[in-house]
This record gives structure tokens, sequence and C-alpha cells, in this order.
């Protein structure tokens, strides 16, 4: 007959609990997984992250032509200015 020594059953109950300790992890990795508690707040974050870059790229082109408009003003009055000098 087989006999069970110490060493055999102190390795059974570390086999044992590692099994234990990978299934609480397994079920723990399952129910995040699977909980969707946090979605609604993702997305708002999503949605507002793609507001925030839609509205910089619309400030970055509406910068070009503001900036235009402006150089194109001061062209104008410098002119207006020298032509107003030359005449007097």
């Amino acid at each position: 007959m087989f006999k069970i020594t110490k060493t055999q059953t102190s390795d059974r109950k570390i086999a044992k609990t590692k099994n234990l300790g990978e299934e609480k992890t397994m079920t723990t990795l399952r129910n995040l997984w699977n909980d969707d508690q946090g979605q609604d707040l993702i997305e708002y974050t999503l949605l507002m992250a793609f507001v925030a870059l839609a509205s910089a790229a619309l400030f970055i082109g509406a910068g070009k032509s503001v900036s235009t408009i402006w150089t194109t003003a001061n062209t104008s009055l410098s002119q207006a200015a020298s032509a107003a000098t030359a005449g007097s």
C-alpha cells in the first residue's frame, strides 16, 4: 500500500491554494470584463475629447483667416496713411 507523507499533503494544499488563487483572479477579470457600470463615463469622456479636437482644428483654421484679415487691414491702413501724408 501507498503511504502519504506529510510533504505530499502540504504539496497538495499548496497546489489547491494556487488553483483557488487562479480561480479568484479569473473570476475578478471576468467580472471586470462584463461590468458596464463606468461605460457611460468613458463614452462621455471620448465625446468631450472629440469636441475638443474638433474645436482646436476649427480655431487653428479660423486663426489663419483672422491673421489674413488683419494683415490686409494693416496694409490698407498703412497705404492710406502714406497717401495722406504724401498729399499734405
